[in-house]
């Protein structure tokens, strides 16, 4: 029955017949069914090999190797061997899983449920009907190999949804040839009629996968528009002229308001987007700006501003009443402000604005400062007025913000000097022009926080301590470095290095506390509100950052009729400005309008969930074990690290430790240039970490790597290649939140090695520099892979021959991890070709593709990005982060014993309710704070008990009122959602009365209650009295009816008497004789005898 095999004695693929499709468990885990042909069973099984089988699980530090041995039916077990594995690759809608199993010709199935302590699931063996299911699948792909041998298709499964069970959905199985194809064909036929016999029953309201692959659209159009107001225009317009969703924030308080009110519009709000002050703190070196002066470069200058600037001002008057005040590094929207509320609640107390303290911290500070006197209300220096030069940004409300800014600075004695400028002149003069020659104090910034982060430790070091990299900062060669004690806590956060939830928050009251103090970014307001068309479907959108989530352009799309996604179509994306920042993923797109757009053509491994914060697998699935954060384990002395010295990989050797390791389960797809990604170009851009962190990189920019690449160098410890999709990454880095482990140690690449080791070449060859900072100060061309200077220079390593078509990087020649001659020149052959169609050097991974990138393109300042069929998720991967779930709070009556009101040594009552949708929800932290509202101070704070699904209950004891003196109070409410971690702040307005109006009340209540029981009293004893006269009167009547009866019974017995009497007179005189009656006759009308 079996056909002939190949020279290498495998079997031929052609043999075997496969059957796969989805079977819907009512809305749980469906299943996926594999069938072989029981006939086939022992081609496969003669023909295989001895294998382990492998299964792993969270936790395990080592995998649990499980040998297989099954007899024969031939009996030819000792001479052939068993366990050929037929084995298939899994891609779903969240992770790769590898499955492994053995076959035998015995009809069974086993189930085997998905390890949800990780992603990497495996089977120790499942026979010929295979049962297996994945969590959150909505299709899938199957790539299946018997015995080594891949065959010659793959299966793309697809969930059928609906209300019956076991519906099965035919899919495509390996093509067999002659009786073979006609039997299937027969097969194939019944099978559809009965599937679509059972499709009838489907319930009309479920929406099947879709088997589009990218993203949804066609192609994304990204354009300049500038003029907001035209913005709202085009959003409006259905024409080619158009615009589907505008990703800058709406400016102005009226155009929000418009926005909102617009039936063609739809509005996003979210507090993202924060305007602090940036202030110089370096000193003006007198030798190259003689008789300048920078007054903030004392400390306390720069903290007095945080009481200078009214920040509820600038919230209602300039932003008219849209933003949020924003006080400390964090603001109450942010996940770190719901975890420490009175902390907050009480530095913003502190530092609420007061113009008096500032004038006199100021003073203080300046008085003896050599040169500098304050003459008729003006600050001077060398007898010259201070000039405080504040770099003003144009294009929006940050315009305003600059003249408030101005106005207060005027009012302590300075002398304002506002230099309006857009973004590309704010950045030569701030972040990389001298910070020392007086040419700016002041400037007003903005910030885009495109992603939630649940757990910010990196925030300090990155706005504090001189990670954003400006020239200020001694780490990017500036003269500044930050308070010693501060330094510490930024370095600590960012390391993690904390061993619970307690010491951690130390560490960030500490963070906060001190940055105020040092006043290096004065914060103001934070909010931003977003427009689009309603011609667009739901879409996925951060809480923090709104539609400049990773996930917002992968999940937009055109609506159908029903409100569904819709495929195809061109979706038109309006930006505020375009290409100011370099392209390249090093250390470019550090404007946020070029990191949108990058956004939408390159995938990261792992990423921030829109609505937790909490890292979730992109292309790299993971599992995390640790030993920390007060142990450790061993890391396998043959685990390998990238030497710099040697530029070469090397085992790390006996006695090396680590916190954590992380398993990835690497997707890779292809590039956009067609060729496989593989493991070398993960092990590629670790290498080339190294490098920009202290190798051959390094020693020309020393500036190349960003904080998040020092993390990992610094953390790194070692690596394992499992095989070609799994890798083992030891760290030494523990965090509170295992996912936040894994996002340190991901270090997935977004362009294949061959085009980053091209450009490495004109940074080596000194034409180029990473850092846009470095390139401005060393001279040279800021690294860009799509467009300027830098393509050239990447042509001319190729044209000079100093890059050639078999060139391997450093480290790649030979050694552990080759690259080989022929998959060097295949990928060199296919760059070359992507750089003459495309005109770019950024074949990328992402759902959509940076398509041609034409010099009328760049001059229109627009991008197209066209879909990618060879994306290995499907267009709706990420349908499941659509809606958030943010809970709504309901605070109920307060109650006590003085009725809705409150007062002191009375226990008061609150009943709170929390839900999702209209239904019950429990899944929330919360905490109160009883406020008062004249001051801001907090009073009282505590946790809700639970009372049932969604209900909470505060009770304050009578202590705890006893410490409130009469007037107006809020309780305000803190609830964080545990799926939507943006807290959500309610609050209740109520008032204390004094005590002696509660007792006065409480004793009128009394006396009220007293009196009505008095009446009572008196009603119910007249009724007594009522009801005693008239059964006297009963009385009476019946003792006089008595008497009347006695009487009556008296004048009976005389009446007798006396008749006796004369009966008997009567029968003396008469004797015997007739005419009288006898006693009988008289019998029925005398008495009875008595």
């Amino acid at each position: 029955m079996c056909d002939a095999h190949d020279s290498k004695g495998l079997i031929n693929v052609g043999n075997v017949r496969l059957a796969a499709a989805v079977e819907d468990d009512r809305g749980e885990q469906p299943r996926v069914v594999v069938r072989v042909h029981p006939g086939y069973a022992p081609c496969i099984r003669r023909h295989g090999r001895p294998r382990n089988l492998v299964h792993r699980s969270k936790g395990d530090e080592q995998d649990q190797a499980h040998e297989h041995e099954r007899q024969d039916p031939n009996g030819d077990r000792g001479a052939i061997g068993f366990d050929p594995t037929f084995r298939a690759h899994l891609t779903c809608a969240t992770h790769v899983r590898p499955i492994r199993y053995g076959v035998s010709d015995e009809l069974e199935s086993i189930d085997a449920d998905r390890d949800d302590a990780g992603p990497v699931v495996a089977w120790d063996e499942i026979r010929t009907n295979a049962f297996f299911s994945w969590d959150g699948c909505r299709n899938a792909t199957l790539n299946f190999a018997v015995a080594g041998i891949t065959l010659n298709t793959v299966a793309q499964i697809g969930r059928v949804s609906g209300d019956s069970e076991g519906e099965e959905e035919p899919l495509l199985s390996p093509s067999p040839r002659g009786d073979d194809m006609k039997k299937l064909i027969a097969a194939l036929l019944v099978l559809s009629v009965l599937v679509g016999a059972l499709l009838v029953v489907v319930s009309t309201n479920a929406k099947a996968a879709t088997s589009r692959m990218g993203g949804w659209a066609d192609s994304v159009i990204w354009s300049e528009q500038p003029n907001q107001a035209q913005a709202l225009l085009d959003l409006q317009n259905n024409g080619t002229g158009g615009m589907d969703l505008y990703m800058f924030q709406l400016r102005t308080a009226t155009d929000i308001q418009s926005a909102k009110q617009n039936s063609a519009l739809s509005t996003i709000d979210v507090s993202g987007s924060t305007d602090p002050i940036f202030v110089n703190p370096v000193p003006v070196n007198q030798t190259l700006a003689p008789g300048k002066f920078n007054p903030f470069a004392y400390r306390p200058v720069r903290e007095a501003l945080n009481y200078l600037l009214d920040r509820a001002y600038i919230a209602r008057e300039i932003f008219g009443g849209t933003a949020i005040t924003h006080t400390t590094l964090w603001f109450s929207q942010s996940p770190e402000y719901g975890r420490d509320a009175l902390f907050f609640n009480n530095l913003e107390l502190k530092y609420a604005y007061n113009p008096d303290t500032a004038r006199t911290m100021i003073f203080d500070a300046l008085a003896g400062v050599p040169g500098v006197t304050f003459d008729s209300g003006v600050w001077n220096y060398l007898g010259s007025p201070i000039i405080v030069n504040i770099v003003q940004r144009i294009e929006d409300l940050r315009f305003q913000i600059g003249q408030y800014v101005a106005q207060q600075i005027n009012t302590m004695g300075f002398t304002a000097n506002l230099i309006p400028k857009s973004g590309g002149g704010a950045f030569a003069i701030v972040y990389n022009g001298p910070p020392d020659t007086g040419l700016w104090q002041l400037y007003t910034e903005g910030w885009a926080q495109t992603a939630l982060v649940a757990w910010q430790d990196s925030d300090p070091d990155f706005y504090l301590c001189g990670g954003e990299g400006s020239a200020i900062w001694y780490t990017s060669g500036g003269p500044y470095r930050p308070d010693p004690e501060l330094a510490d806590v930024c370095h600590k956060l960012l390391y993690a290095e904390y061993t619970s939830l307690a010491d951690r928050q130390s560490l960030i009251e500490k963070s906060i506390d001190l940055a105020l103090k040092q006043g290096i970014r004065v914060w103001t307001v934070a909010g931003a509100t977003f427009a689009y068309s309603k011609r667009l479907a739901p879409f996925a959108y951060d809480l923090s950052g709104g539609p400049w989530s990773f996930f917002t352009t992968r999940s937009a799309a055109f609506h159908d009729a029903n409100g569904n996604p819709a495929v195809g179509g061109q979706l038109k994306l309006g930006q505020r400005l375009m290409f100011l920042s370099q392209w390249q993923p090093w250390q470019g797109f550090g404007w946020l309008y070029d990191d949108l757009v990058r956004s939408a053509f390159t995938d990261y491994g792992t990423w921030l969930d829109p609505h937790t914060g909490k890292y979730i697998p992109v292309r790299s699935a993971f599992d995390v074990a640790t030993a920390g954060p007060t142990g450790t384990m061993d890391v396998p002395s043959t685990s390998y690290t990238f030497d710099t010295t040697s530029n070469g990989w090397a085992q790390v050797g006996a006695g090396v430790k680590s916190l954590s390791k992380v398993t990835f389960t690497f997707t890779f797809g292809k590039w956009h240039d067609g060729t496989d990604m593989t493991m070398s170009d993960v092990l590629y851009a670790i290498s080339l970490g190294f490098r920009r962190d202290h190798g051959d990189i390094d020693a020309v920019d020393h500036d190349s790597a960003l904080p998040g690449t020092r993390l990992f160098v610094n953390t790194f410890r070692g690596l394992n290649v499992v095989d070609p999709t799994h890798l083992e990454i030891y760290v030494n880095y523990w965090h509170l939140d295992p996912s936040y482990i894994a996002g340190t140690a991901d270090f997935f690449p977004s362009i294949p090695w061959e085009a980053s080791e091209l450009a490495m070449a004109t940074v080596l060859h000194n034409n180029t520099r990473v850092s846009e900072v470095t390139a401005s100060t060393d001279g040279k061309e800021a690294l860009d892979v799509t467009k300027g200077a830098s393509v050239g220079f990447m042509d001319r390593e190729i044209s000079d021959r100093n890059v050639t078509s078999t060139w391997v990087p450093p480290g790649f020649a030979s050694g552990p991890f080759p690259i080989s001659s022929a998959d060097a020149t295949a990928r060199w052959n296919s760059l070359s070709t992507w750089r003459t169609a495309k005109l770019h050097y950024y074949p990328s991974n992402g759902p959509y593709m940076l398509d041609t990138l034409t010099p009328a393109l760049i001059a229109a300042h627009q991008v197209v990005l066209a879909n990618n069929p060879n994306y290995p998720f499907p267009a709706d991967h990420w349908a499941s982060l659509v809606t958030p779930k943010i809970p709504s709070v309901s605070i109920g009556a307060i109650s006590s014993q003085c009725g809705p009101t409150v007062a002191p040594g009375f226990a008061t009552t609150v009943n709170i309710s929390t839900s999702v949708s209209g239904s019950p929800y429990a899944n929330v932290d919360m905490n109160w704070l009883i406020v008062n509202p004249a001051s801001g101070a907090a009073l009282l704070a505590g946790v809700p008990t639970a009372a049932g699904t969604g209900t909470w209950q505060i009770v304050l004891n009578e202590t705890q009122t006893g410490q409130l003196i009469p007037g107006a109070y809020n309780l305000r409410t803190i609830t964080v959602g545990r799926e939507a971690v943006v807290p959500v702040i309610s609050t209740k307005s109520f008032v204390v009365i004094p005590a002696v109006i509660c007792f006065r009340s409480l004793l009128d209540t009394k006396i009220g209650e007293v009196n009505a029981d008095i009446g009572k009293l008196q009603t119910d004893l007249t009724t007594a009295n009522n009801n005693l006269a008239s059964a006297n009167a009963q009385i009476s009547s019946l003792t006089g009816l008595l008497y009347a009866s006695i009487g009556i019974a008296m004048v009976g017995v005389v009446v007798a008497i006396i008749s006796v009497a004369m009966l008997m007179r009567r029968g003396g005189r008469g004797g015997g004789k007739g005419g009288g009656k006898s006693p009988e006759e008289m019998s029925g009308d005398s008495p009875e005898e008595l």
